[in-house]
């Protein structure tokens, strides 16, 4: 369990290493989060979707026909 928490570790640190660059030079992670919640099509007042359900209900239902 040690070696996997490690292992772990250092994928976080690795993750943040290259991603924190990237989103201060370019603003990539930010420009991906809006896009991805404007896809959504939310309006005011509605409840908040199931993320997960909105992103695999068509593949499932490609997969269901």
């Amino acid at each position: 369990a040690f070696a996997g928490a490690t292992i772990h570790d250092c994928f976080n640190w690795l993750s943040v290493l290259v991603l924190l660059p990237v989103e201060v030079a370019s603003g990539l992670m930010s420009y991906l989060a809006r896009v991805t919640v404007s896809s959504f099509q939310l309006h005011s007042g509605e409840e908040a979707p199931e993320l997960l359900k909105k992103l695999t209900e068509p593949f499932t239902k490609l997969i269901i026909q």
